[in-house]
Parts: structure tokens; C-alpha cells; sequence
């Protein structure tokens, strides 16, 4: 948890410089991007840190997870605008799909699991791997402290969905998703790609 590459993504909250790489703690800066080491939370944070955290442009909080291929698989996160962690849970139905990103709402946390899932047989570096056996479902959660129990998850189309481009609420209610995905063939190119392997 403290060796990390931390080279997927930077943020600035609650006054810190923290470089972020979905599988460990994130990695804390200085003012001339000098590494000042693994950032915790004081202690508080007891998991990896996603790579795209999402901060609430009202309040200041930052919403973020961490995601493991063990169980816990999914446990969720808010700091509030100084920094400090407010709120965690363990996200129940949760599996060792690949969780990369993820989407609020005003008022509800939406995390996304593909059919791309944690395979120990795979020796590339990166231990996912395309698994029909692997459901897609997005999970909806209200954004209140007892949230978690009241998680939904709701079956989609096989497929992968890296990267949230936006999520709101429309006028009717409904939760609107908004994110480029992959069926196998397109994760299989894309993986290709990661690994440094033809045929991408």
C-alpha cells in the first residue's frame, strides 16, 4: 500500500498534493512536486485509493473509494473540504470486478462493475481479465450516512466501462450515465494496449 507508481492522476484537497494509482495509498507532494511519501488519511484510510475521486462542488467534499479482487471488494469514502475522512463504508454485493471510476449525483453515489474481473491467472502485470461469468451492474446508492444499506444494483449488457464522463439526475428523476464502454473485443484491444502487446 505504501509503493506506488502514483502516475494515473493529481489532485489538490484540504490543502494537499496527492499523486494517485488505484492500488495503494496515495502519494503526497510538496509545492515543487517533490514526493513527501504515502498519505493515509491519518490513518483512517484502510484501503487503496481510486484514481478518480469526485469532489462535490457544493460542500467541498471529496467522494472516492477504494477497490480490491479481496474482501473487502468495495469500501467508500468522504473527506470533508479540510481533508480530513468523515465517512467510510463497506459497499454490500460488491465483487472483485475491476472498479476504476465512478459518478455522484446530488444525490446519489453511482460505482460501475464490468464484466472485466480479478484473474489471478493472468501474468501481465495487471491480474483482470475478461470473465463471462463476471455480471455488469451499475450500483446506485443514496448519498446519506446509512447509504450503503440501501445500495441497488441493477444488471446491464456484458461490457467494460473505465472511465465516467458524467452523471446527473434528470427532471423526471431518473439517474442519467454518461461513459464510453467495451464489449470483449474492445477490452481485449484496450488490454493489449496496457501490457505493451500487438494487436491493439
Amino acid at each position: 500500500m505504501t509503493a506506488s507508481t502514483a502516475g494515473t492522476h493529481v489532485i489538490e484537497h484540504g490543502g494537499r498534493l496527492l499523486a494517485l494509482c488505484e492500488a495503494n495509498f496515495p502519494f503526497e507532494l510538496d509545492a515543487d512536486l517533490e514526493t513527501i511519501g504515502a498519505y493515509d488519511f491519518d490513518g483512517k484510510l484502510r484501503s487503496a485509493m481510486t484514481a478518480h475521486p469526485k469532489t462535490d462542488p457544493v460542500t467541498g467534499e471529496l467522494h472516492f473509494f477504494g477497490s480490491s479482487p479481496f474482501p473487502p471488494f468495495l469500501v467508500y469514502y468522504i473527506a470533508d473540504a479540510k481533508g480530513q475522512i468523515s465517512h467510510s463504508a463497506e459497499i454490500p454485493g460488491a465483487t472483485a470486478s475491476l472498479k476504476h471510476d465512478f459518478a455522484i449525483t446530488r444525490n446519489h453515489i453511482v460505482f460501475i462493475e464490468g464484466s472485466v474481473t480479478f484473474d489471478p491467472a493472468e501474468h501481465s502485470g495487471i491480474p483482470y481479465g475478461w470473465s463471462d461469468d463476471q455480471p455488469s451492474r451499475i450500483g446506485v446508492m443514496p448519498r446519506t450516512r446509512d447509504g450503503a444499506g440501501k445500495i441497488r444494483w441493477f444488471s446491464i449488457e456484458p461490457g467494460n466501462m473505465l472511465h465516467a464522463g458524467n452523471a446527473y439526475e434528470d427532471a423526471r428523476g431518473r439517474i442519467v450515465l454518461e461513459g464510453p464502454t467495451v464489449d470483449r473485443e474492445g477490452f481485449e484491444l484496450s488490454w493489449n494496449w496496457w501490457v505493451g502487446a500487438p494487436g491493439r
